[in-house]
C-alpha cells in the first residue's frame, strides 16, 4: 500500500511519500523475500531443473537428493548465522533522510527467512537418509529402459 500511495502521489501531484523507498527497501522486502524462501521451500513448490537427475535411477536419484539438501543445509546455515551477525552490528543504527529509519529491525526477517530454509533441508536430508522408499523418484520417459514417470498427473 505504501508504494502504491506513493506511486499515485508522485504521478498524479508530483510529491513522494518520505522514506516511502526506505521503508520498502528496509522492512517490505526483507519479509516478503525471507520469509516466502522459507515458505516455498516448505510446500516444495520450488523451480527445479531436472534434465540430468531424471535419467538416473531411484538409486542416483536419491543421492542427488542427498546432496542437494545437504549443500542447502550447509549453505542456509552459513547465510543464517552471517545474517545474525549482520542483524547484531547494524541494530541501533539508523538510516538516514527524512525519517530516520532503524536498520536493525529489518534485518530479523533474514536469518529467521534462512533459518527455516536450514531447518526444511535438514528434515529432508533426514528423511532421505533414515526412511525407506523411492520418495519422489522420477523417471524420464525418454531414458533408455524407462518405463514411466512416478510424478505424472
Amino acid at each position: 500500500m505504501n508504494t502504491v500511495l506513493n506511486v499515485v502521489l508522485r504521478t498524479a501531484f508530483a510529491i513522494q511519500v518520505p522514506g516511502s523507498l526506505n521503508f520498502t527497501i528496509l522492512y517490505l522486502l526483507p519479509i516478503l523475500v525471507f520469509l516466502g524462501l522459507g515458505l516455498v521451500q516448505a510446500k516444495n513448490a520450488h523451480i527445479s531443473a531436472t534434465l540430468v537427475v531424471d535419467r538416473f535411477g531411484e538409486f542416483g536419484q536419491r543421492v542427488f537428493k542427498i546432496f542437494n539438501s545437504a549443500l542447502i543445509l550447509v549453505c542456509a546455515t552459513v547465510m543464517a548465522v552471517g545474517a545474525t551477525n549482520e542483524l547484531l552490528l547494524s541494530w541501533g543504527q539508523s538510516l538516514g533522510g527524512v525519517g530516520a529509519l532503524p536498520i536493525g529491525p529489518s534485518w530479523i526477517f533474514v536469518p529467521l527467512g534462512l533459518a527455516m530454509v536450514a531447518l526444511r533441508a535438514l528434515w529432508q536430508l533426514l528423511v532421505l537418509v533414515l526412511v525407506p522408499g523411492d520418495h519422489g523418484t522420477r523417471l524420464d520417459p525418454e531414458a533408455p529402459g524407462a518405463k514411466e514417470s512416478l510424478t505424472d498427473a
